[in-house]
């Protein structure tokens, strides 16, 4: 195994850890999100929901769908390069930091006894409900 086939595992594997992440994130904050409106807090929700959006969509087509169009043959070959696997790599550690930092701030939101009982990957989904419904 080359090191660019190695590369292109690791950025396939942080890419699906950061996806995973994100979505955790998606669902703990989509309950307190406001997207319209004309206040600080609206300007701020239309941001996160943004940003998050627009990293997830971009490593999942730049580190997932491109690379494994390429592999069955259905996409032209990406040109594999060390510098930009090495950036893929980049962009992929800094989803998964995102992720992690966003389900901090859900974590560190809870009550103190809600934090022992349900943990630090379970805080998205504080309390009992999944809810992907942002308020309009």
């Amino acid at each position: 195994m080359t090191i660019l086939s190695f590369l292109l595992l690791v950025n396939a594997a942080l890419a699906l850890v950061s996806i995973v992440l994100l979505v955790l994130v998606t669902i703990g904050f989509a309950p307190h999100l406001r997207l319209r409106g004309h206040d600080e807090n609206s300007y701020m929700s239309l941001f996160v929901a943004g940003a998050g959006g627009w990293i997830m969509g971009r490593t999942v087509f730049w580190c997932l769908i491109r690379p494994g169009l390429g592999l069955l043959g259905l996409m032209d070959p990406m040109t594999v390069t060390m510098p930009g696997q090495l950036i893929n790599a980049g962009f992929g550690a800094w989803g998964v930091m995102i992720g992690l930092s966003g389900i901090a701030a859900l974590y560190m939101s809870l009550p103190a006894w809600a934090q022992r009982e349900w943990g630090f990957f379970r805080s998205p989904f504080y309390p009992h409900k999944i809810s992907i419904v942002w308020r309009w």
